[in-house]
Protein backbone atom coordinates (compact mmCIF):
# COMPACT_ATOMS: atom_id res chain seq x y z
CA UNK A 1 0.00 0.00 0.00
CA UNK A 2 1.34 3.15 -0.88
CA UNK A 3 1.78 6.11 1.74
CA UNK A 4 -0.96 8.95 1.38
CA UNK A 5 1.69 11.27 3.09
CA UNK A 6 3.06 14.24 0.75
CA UNK A 7 7.20 14.21 0.95
CA UNK A 8 8.47 17.57 2.28
CA UNK A 9 9.32 19.71 -0.51
CA UNK A 10 12.35 20.66 -0.63
CA UNK A 11 14.01 23.61 -3.10
CA UNK A 12 15.67 22.52 -6.12
CA UNK A 13 19.41 23.42 -5.91
CA UNK A 14 20.38 26.69 -8.26
CA UNK A 15 21.66 25.55 -11.01
CA UNK A 16 24.72 28.17 -12.59
CA UNK A 17 22.39 29.57 -14.96
CA UNK A 18 19.85 30.66 -12.79
CA UNK A 19 22.72 31.57 -9.85
CA UNK A 20 23.90 33.91 -13.38
CA UNK A 21 20.23 35.51 -13.85
CA UNK A 22 20.15 36.15 -9.94
CA UNK A 23 23.77 37.86 -9.57
CA UNK A 24 22.97 40.29 -12.48
CA UNK A 25 19.73 41.31 -10.99
CA UNK A 26 21.55 41.91 -7.62
CA UNK A 27 24.44 43.71 -9.92
CA UNK A 28 21.35 45.68 -11.85
CA UNK A 29 19.73 47.24 -8.25
CA UNK A 30 23.47 47.59 -7.32
CA UNK A 31 24.30 49.98 -10.03
CA UNK A 32 20.66 51.40 -9.61
CA UNK A 33 21.22 52.27 -6.35
CA UNK A 34 24.63 53.73 -6.76
CA UNK A 35 22.94 56.30 -9.32
CA UNK A 36 20.12 57.29 -7.60
CA UNK A 37 22.86 58.01 -4.62
CA UNK A 38 24.91 60.01 -6.69
CA UNK A 39 22.63 61.37 -9.03
CA UNK A 40 19.27 61.56 -8.25
CA UNK A 41 16.09 60.05 -9.74
CA UNK A 42 16.91 62.06 -13.04
CA UNK A 43 20.30 60.47 -12.99
CA UNK A 44 18.71 57.12 -13.71
CA UNK A 45 18.16 55.98 -17.37
CA UNK A 46 18.16 52.68 -18.73
CA UNK A 47 21.17 53.74 -21.24
CA UNK A 48 23.25 54.65 -17.61
CA UNK A 49 22.23 52.19 -15.64
CA UNK A 50 23.22 49.48 -18.57
CA UNK A 51 26.61 51.16 -18.65
CA UNK A 52 27.48 51.27 -14.43
CA UNK A 53 26.21 47.27 -14.49
CA UNK A 54 28.31 46.59 -17.53
CA UNK A 55 24.85 44.70 -19.34
CA UNK A 56 23.08 45.85 -22.50
CA UNK A 57 19.98 47.68 -22.16
CA UNK A 58 17.50 44.47 -23.49
CA UNK A 59 19.10 42.76 -20.80
CA UNK A 60 18.32 44.98 -18.03
CA UNK A 61 14.40 44.43 -20.03
CA UNK A 62 14.65 40.92 -19.99
CA UNK A 63 16.06 40.31 -16.06
CA UNK A 64 14.71 43.27 -14.36
CA UNK A 65 11.63 45.40 -16.61
CA UNK A 66 11.44 48.84 -17.04
CA UNK A 67 12.97 51.76 -15.29
CA UNK A 68 9.76 51.37 -12.77
CA UNK A 69 9.92 47.94 -12.65
CA UNK A 70 13.33 48.66 -11.28
CA UNK A 71 12.37 51.75 -8.84
CA UNK A 72 9.70 49.59 -7.28
CA UNK A 73 12.52 46.51 -6.42
CA UNK A 74 13.69 49.65 -4.95
CA UNK A 75 11.37 50.24 -2.81
CA UNK A 76 10.49 46.62 -1.79
CA UNK A 77 14.17 46.30 -0.96
CA UNK A 78 13.91 49.73 1.25
CA UNK A 79 10.51 48.69 2.71
CA UNK A 80 11.75 45.48 4.10
CA UNK A 81 15.04 46.74 5.46
CA UNK A 82 12.65 49.42 7.59
CA UNK A 83 10.22 47.04 8.55
CA UNK A 84 13.21 44.94 10.40
CA UNK A 85 14.66 48.14 11.88
CA UNK A 86 11.05 49.40 13.18
CA UNK A 87 10.21 46.73 15.28
CA UNK A 88 10.62 47.62 19.04
CA UNK A 89 10.73 44.18 21.40
CA UNK A 90 8.54 44.48 24.40
CA UNK A 91 11.27 44.26 26.39
CA UNK A 92 12.72 47.38 25.24
CA UNK A 93 11.01 49.23 28.50
CA UNK A 94 7.35 51.35 29.36
CA UNK A 95 5.03 51.47 26.63
CA UNK A 96 5.90 55.26 26.63
CA UNK A 97 9.63 54.50 26.21
CA UNK A 98 8.92 51.79 23.07
CA UNK A 99 6.88 54.47 21.41
CA UNK A 100 9.56 56.66 21.60
CA UNK A 101 12.29 54.36 20.71
CA UNK A 102 9.96 53.36 17.21
CA UNK A 103 9.94 56.94 16.63
CA UNK A 104 13.53 57.19 17.08
CA UNK A 105 14.12 54.43 14.67
CA UNK A 106 12.30 55.74 12.02
CA UNK A 107 14.07 58.88 12.13
CA UNK A 108 17.46 57.34 12.49
CA UNK A 109 16.32 55.03 9.50
CA UNK A 110 15.57 57.88 7.11
CA UNK A 111 18.99 60.11 8.50
CA UNK A 112 21.08 56.66 7.75
CA UNK A 113 19.61 56.00 4.43
CA UNK A 114 19.00 59.76 2.88
CA UNK A 115 21.61 59.69 0.42
CA UNK A 116 19.52 56.43 -1.33
CA UNK A 117 15.98 57.18 0.31
CA UNK A 118 15.39 60.84 -1.05
CA UNK A 119 15.87 60.51 -4.67
CA UNK A 120 13.69 57.12 -4.09
CA UNK A 121 10.72 59.65 -2.27
CA UNK A 122 11.50 61.57 -5.52
CA UNK A 123 10.92 58.53 -7.57
CA UNK A 124 7.72 57.49 -5.64
CA UNK A 125 6.22 60.40 -5.99
CA UNK A 126 6.76 60.06 -9.64
CA UNK A 127 5.90 56.41 -9.89
CA UNK A 128 3.11 56.35 -7.54
CA UNK A 129 4.08 52.64 -6.39
CA UNK A 130 4.23 53.25 -2.70
CA UNK A 131 0.34 54.41 -2.83
CA UNK A 132 -0.20 51.96 -5.61
CA UNK A 133 1.45 49.00 -3.56
CA UNK A 134 -1.01 50.17 -0.53
CA UNK A 135 -3.77 49.75 -2.23
CA UNK A 136 -3.20 46.44 -4.16
CA UNK A 137 -2.44 44.69 -0.90
CA UNK A 138 -4.68 46.33 1.41
CA UNK A 139 -3.22 48.43 3.76
CA UNK A 140 -0.62 45.47 4.25
CA UNK A 141 2.27 48.22 2.98
CA UNK A 142 4.37 48.66 5.84
CA UNK A 143 2.34 46.19 8.24
CA UNK A 144 4.86 45.48 10.67
CA UNK A 145 6.42 49.02 11.36
CA UNK A 146 2.50 50.13 11.81
CA UNK A 147 1.83 47.14 13.79
CA UNK A 148 4.53 47.95 16.60
CA UNK A 149 3.75 51.88 16.33
CA UNK A 150 -0.04 50.78 16.95
CA UNK A 151 0.95 48.01 19.96
CA UNK A 152 3.13 50.60 21.93
CA UNK A 153 0.35 53.37 21.35
CA UNK A 154 -1.98 51.04 22.45
CA UNK A 155 0.34 50.33 25.59
CA UNK A 156 0.80 54.23 26.00
CA UNK A 157 -3.06 54.58 26.00
CA UNK A 158 -3.45 51.34 28.63
CA UNK A 159 -1.23 52.50 30.97
CA UNK A 160 -2.09 55.92 31.41
CA UNK A 161 1.16 57.30 30.18
CA UNK A 162 -0.76 59.07 27.50
CA UNK A 163 -4.16 60.21 27.67
CA UNK A 164 -6.95 58.72 25.33
CA UNK A 165 -8.95 61.99 23.73
CA UNK A 166 -9.20 60.47 20.22
CA UNK A 167 -9.40 57.04 19.27
CA UNK A 168 -6.06 55.08 18.60
CA UNK A 169 -6.81 54.65 15.30
CA UNK A 170 -7.21 58.14 14.71
CA UNK A 171 -3.91 58.97 16.58
CA UNK A 172 -2.24 56.21 14.49
CA UNK A 173 -3.86 57.68 11.42
CA UNK A 174 -2.90 61.16 12.66
CA UNK A 175 1.25 59.85 13.55
CA UNK A 176 1.27 58.24 9.63
CA UNK A 177 -0.36 61.46 7.81
CA UNK A 178 2.28 63.73 9.83
CA UNK A 179 5.23 60.92 9.37
CA UNK A 180 4.54 61.05 5.62
CA UNK A 181 4.26 65.00 5.36
CA UNK A 182 7.78 65.20 7.46
CA UNK A 183 9.54 62.60 5.01
CA UNK A 184 8.18 64.18 2.03
CA UNK A 185 9.55 67.49 2.85
CA UNK A 186 12.71 66.28 3.86
CA UNK A 187 13.49 64.44 0.68
CA UNK A 188 12.35 67.67 -1.04
CA UNK A 189 14.63 69.78 1.27
CA UNK A 190 11.64 71.86 2.83
CA UNK A 191 12.86 70.46 6.26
Amino acid sequence: MRSTRKKPETPAPQGRREANVSSRRKRILESARTLLTENGQDGLSMRKLAKKADLSVTTLYNLVGSREDILRALIDDSTGRFESTVTVPESAGDALERTITAFERVLRYFVDEAAILKPMIGANMETGYVEELGKEQHGLYLRGAKDSVRECLLDALAEGQIRDIVSPEILEAQFYVGMQLAIDRWAFGLV
